[in-house]
């Protein structure tokens, strides 16, 4: 802005440089004079010239201007002049009495000005003599025969458009001066200030509403600046509740796909689960239709497959009973005081056989006398779980441990087994219904079924946690329950 006011200057500079306005001037006040010579005409016209106002006119004439005034009648004789006061005005070297010297004698007409009246003559003479300068002549008949002639020298109307000149230069600059302070001043208190909002309103454009207007003392760039700043933060906060609920929707969406394809995952489990004890228990019974195995033990044989088979689909409707009524909400779990150390040892003996068969040692530190206040049904089946898990998922020394550490408020019971551990990026997944590691296992993949989703909802519903870790030589399921 600076750089754009000193060019301003400099241009106006260079504008009175180039077009002169003493030369301008100069022509100006020469018109001037010569209205002024013609209204003094007028005047004389007006008078009688052999009364006494029209010489008390002439003499105030003389006066009131800086011209050399003659006057003659129609025989030549001078009736008025005021030449002799100038040349005796002891200025030797004045430029009045260089011109009253010299106006006869030395001067030659350079310009005849055209003043549209024929009677009227007004000429620019310059010294022939060498001498710098020279003066106007005005001439005219009067009315009453008598020929007036004013002299003026060039110098009067020199300086007066000098002094002109100066004047409307300092004018002309000062006014510039100020103009271009005041366009400073405007653009420092309003420009500036509009120059940001137009800033902070293209990074609005952008979806950027860090910045904010700072406070102007005008009122009303005061009021743009705040309602600029309230329409930034009504958008911010607009933009963020956009995003939170397109990040809400995407969550939504990315559940319903998951749930959508846990469903379908859900039903083709359970129809695989389900179609191989069908499978066997379908053939084993057309094999009794058709006697393949006609003696009395094949037959049992048969039927003892058929009712394990049988007995497996039970196990699976009703852990799908469990899970539904879990998740639903439609089982309602009780509170009482229980036993908990006699519950897990109960659980245990009913394992024992399982545990002989399988080759299992099994190491029980629970203590005695421990009490809970919860349902003793979910606690049931979360303990059925969990040793039935490490049944099926047991290797190495074969080893099954149980124990509980009290925890403040609750009770943590956890169930070892030795065996391969889980990994680690499975360690969420194995709460999945029908959950299929991709780590193989002697030859076999680790199969979940539902006993541990069971568990999860059973604990989601209880209020408590559930968890699983692996440990040196093996992993370790725990649960929580109330004190």
């Amino acid at each position: 802005m600076a750089l754009q006011i000193g060019a301003v200057l400099i241009a106006l500079a260079v504008t009175l440089i180039i077009f002169r306005p003493g030369v301008l001037l100069k022509s100006v006040y020469v018109f001037a004079e010569i209205l002024n010579m013609q209204s003094i005409r007028e005047s004389l016209d007006s008078e009688d010239p052999a009364s006494y106002e029209y010489y008390q006119k002439l003499a105030s004439v003389s006066e009131n201007n800086y011209y050399m005034i003659e006057v003659f009648d129609p025989d030549g004789n001078t009736v008025y002049s005021n030449r002799e006061r100038f040349l005796n005005s002891g200025d030797g070297d004045g430029i009045y009495y260089q011109t009253a010297e010299n106006m006869y004698a030395d001067g030659r007409s350079v310009r005849v000005f055209d003043l549209f009246d024929e009677s009227v003559s007004f000429d620019e003479y310059e010294y022939s003599s060498g001498k710098t300068g020279g003066y106007y002549r005005y001439r005219v008949e009067l009315k009453n025969g008598d020929t007036l002639r004013l002299w003026l020298p060039y110098y009067q109307v020199e300086r007066n458009a000098g002094t002109a000149s100066v004047l409307l230069t300092a004018f002309s600059l000062f006014s510039a001066a100020l103009a271009c302070a005041i366009i400073l001043y405007s653009n420092m208190r309003f420009s500036r200030p509009v120059a940001a909002m137009a800033e902070i309103t293209e990074s609005m454009a952008k979806l950027d509403f860090s910045q904010k207007c700072v406070s102007y003392p005008q009122t009303d760039v005061q009021n743009l600046g705040e309602n600029i700043n309230i329409l930034s933060e009504s958008l911010s906060e607009t933009l963020d509740e956009l995003q939170d609920k397109n990040e809400k929707l995407t969550e939504e969406l990315e559940h319903s796909a998951l749930v959508d394809e846990s469903r379908k995952s859900f039903i083709a489990n359970v129809s695989h689960e389900l179609k191989t004890p069908i499978a066997i228990i379908q053939g084993y019974a057309e094999g009794l239709k058709l006697g393949i195995n006609s003696d009395p033990e094949g037959s049992e044989e048969y039927c003892d497959i058929i009712l394990e088979e049988t007995g497996k689909m039970n196990r699976i409707v009703m852990d799908l009973l469990n899970l539904e009524k879990l998740e639903s909400g439609s089982y309602v779990p009780t509170r009482e005081t229980l036993d908990l150390s006699a519950m897990i040892k109960g659980q245990l003996a009913a394992f024992s056989m399982m545990f002989n068969d399988n080759g299992i040692t099994l190491i029980d530190r629970v203590p005695d006398g421990l009490t809970v206040h919860s349902d003793e049904r979910t606690i049931l089946l979360v303990l059925q779980n969990f040793l039935s898990n490490a049944v099926s998922n047991i290797s190495g020394k074969k080893i099954v441990q149980l124990t509980v550490d009290d925890d403040l408020d609750t009770y943590r019971v956890s169930v070892y087994n030795s065996g391969e551990p889980i990994a680690e990026d499975e360690l969420d997944k194995i709460w999945y219904s029908f959950y299929k590691s991709s780590k193989k296992r002697k030859n076999e993949d680790f199969h979940f079924g539902l006993g541990l989703p069971i568990v999860k909802a059973i604990q989601k519903r209880l209020g408590r946690e559930c968890g699983v870790v692996n440990e040196y030589g093996g992993v370790r399921f725990w649960f929580d329950v109330d004190k």
